[in-house]
């Protein structure tokens, strides 16, 4: 039986790289590395079976390859050092890799199968979240551990990465979808303001400034300095918001300058990542620290610091680290050179500052592919 490849693609990489990190706060914690091991797992299968030719029979040349045998050599030599291993350090560079020469391969068009995702999504948040919550802007005493283990931040990470991967791929095969990404950033924007969390908004906006512009890049250009104006003072008032909210101030501070104390100092992705400079020894400068490190409190027990960078240098190395940013460095200083236009960087850049979602994870597909294709690049037709 010949299957029409074309066709299926796009559910592929929605499944495989797009859904897994949003459902795995509906898996329980006990198994869930069992559930990344199986998708991966799965993510192989496919492979083999669709796409042998385009994965491994193609030859890459951009430096995706280069980076991924620079991960998989770092990823060794730190397990020899270090006594200890993490296998998705070595199998998520590799899944990412084929994803990025399926898409490299192979000509798409997402928008049907990117707008259904998306329902689907705001479905999902809807039944788990939103129809639940007692109020959209007043929520005392409200768990956020609504899913396994998971704060309601999952559902702006949901949305926002999944729009930024949408848009990559719209720009990657001209799919035209600029008015359904536009429409689709707004309505995430304001699930984003409900659920108040402050990376989530301001990536929100980012989207949206960028769906704009890639659908009425005219329009954008008129309203240039209203829309910096209207940036400031949304963002504004969505940090008052956040801080004079009653979460914060519930009466456990008694003046301004110990909410903003709490609101930085004592903030746990800065308490985490202050963690991480004030353990470093001469032992773990180079190599990063054992695996039963924890960058928190007690209560926290976090052994990650929602920095991506600081996070990638303890699960590879200090060398790998510095890699990492020449690409990214090349890679803004000879923006010319690539497909991608720079300010597609930017949503990858913010949330590697505050949240653990990219290198490596499900979803560096897509950052692949902002950071390798370049202009002069061969695209699938």
């Amino acid at each position: 039986m010949n299957i029409n490849l074309k066709s299926i693609v796009t559910p592929i990489l929605i499944l495989l790289f797009l859904m897994p990190p949003t459902l795995v706060s509906f898996i329980p914690l006990a198994i869930r590395s069992e559930y990344y091991y199986l998708v991966i797992f799965i993510g192989w299968i496919t492979s083999f079976l669709f796409f042998f030719k385009s994965v491994f029979l193609n030859t890459d040349k951009s430096s995706a390859s280069l980076f991924t045998i620079i991960l998989l050599s770092s990823g060794i030599v730190t397990f020899v050092v270090k006594g200890e291993i993490s296998l998705f350090n070595l199998l998520f560079p590799l899944l990412s890799l084929m994803g990025y020469k399926i898409c490299v391969n192979h000509k798409i068009n997402p928008k049907h199968w990117m707008n259904a995702y998306f329902i689907f999504l705001y479905i999902l948040f809807y039944i788990f979240y939103f129809s639940i919550i007692p109020d959209y802007f007043y929520r005392p005493d409200f768990n956020e551990d609504f899913l396994s283990g998971s704060s309601s931040n999952a559902i702006p990470l949901a949305l926002n990465t999944t729009l930024y991967a949408y848009m990559i791929l719209n720009f990657f095969y001209k799919s035209a979808a600029q008015r359904s990404i536009l429409i689709i950033s707004i309505i995430n924007l304001l699930l984003n303001i409900i659920q108040q969390g402050r990376g989530g908004i301001i990536i929100g906006l980012i989207l949206v400034f960028m769906a704009l512009y890639e659908y009425a890049p005219r329009f954008i250009y008129k309203i240039r300095y209203f829309g910096f104006i209207v940036l400031f003072l949304v963002l504004y008032t969505a940090t008052e918001a956040i801080i004079n909210s009653p979460i914060l101030n519930s009466g456990f501070y008694n003046n301004q300058t110990e909410l903003l104390e709490y609101s930085f100092f004592t903030e746990k992705r800065i308490m985490a990542q202050l963690s991480f400079f004030n353990q470093l020894t001469v032992n773990n400068f180079f190599f990063g620290f054992p695996a039963n490190t924890y960058f928190s409190d007690d209560v926290y027990q976090m052994n990650y610091t929602y920095n991506m960078f600081l996070d990638f240098w303890n699960k590879y190395n200090l060398l790998t680290l510095f890699i990492l940013i020449s690409i990214i460095i090349n890679r803004i200083v000879n923006r010319n050179d690539f497909l991608f236009p720079a300010y597609y960087l930017i949503p990858f850049l913010i949330y590697a500052m505050i949240e653990y979602v990219y290198l490596t994870n499900f979803k560096d597909l897509f950052i692949y592919l902002v950071l390798f294709v370049k202009r002069d690049s061969t695209i699938p037709s």
